[in-house]
């Protein structure tokens, strides 16, 4: 950052107010990189209380959906969201298990959909990992997904177990 100082005068700052503009400047530096370090180590403590808290639940919890429902809340201690839908794979259809929202009801969830090529999921196949969409109220492979709203950014993850994709986030 810049720590910058006027004055209506002119000539209104000294070689001795330069130093000590130097030496205060370093002190504010130092500060806000202290700052920065401990928001960031608060930040990755609160994400592996999180991973570990799912660990815990996905051990204790032999319900499906309410093991669902929890793991879909500890992914928003992680990352920031507006909606988020679980969907599982089964051969030419997918189907959407779990949806979680800040504007909407829980009406998709039990929503069959048949695959259509192009689609963003050949894309999650093919990398075989998470992709962003920054623009998503654009982006032509999220297009004929009556399920997927219009935001303006996407993100999306195949979900990979013993080397077959079994559903998306």
């Amino acid at each position: 950052g810049y720590l910058i100082l006027q004055s209506d005068q002119v000539k209104g700052f000294t070689e001795t107010n330069l130093a000590w503009l130097s030496i205060i400047a370093q002190q504010i530096s130092n500060v806000f990189h202290n700052a920065r370090l401990y928001h960031d180590e608060m930040r990755q403590r609160s994400e592996a209380q999180t991973l570990r808290s799912i660990t815990d639940l996905v051990t204790l919890t032999l319900d499906l959906d309410q093991l669902i429902e929890h793991l879909l809340a500890y992914l928003n201690n992680i990352l920031e969201y507006d909606r988020v839908l679980l969907l599982l794979a089964d051969d030419d259809y997918v189907e959407v298990v779990a949806c979680w929202s800040i504007t909407e009801s829980k009406t998709v969830v039990g929503k069959r959909l048949k695959r259509t090529q192009p689609s963003v999921l050949d894309e999650l196949d093919r990398r075989g990992e998470p992709m962003i969409s920054a623009h998503a109220s654009s982006d032509p492979l999220l297009t004929g997904w009556d399920i997927v709203e219009r935001k303006e950014a996407w993100l999306g993850t195949p979900l990979v177990a013993q080397n077959a994709t079994i559903g998306y986030l």
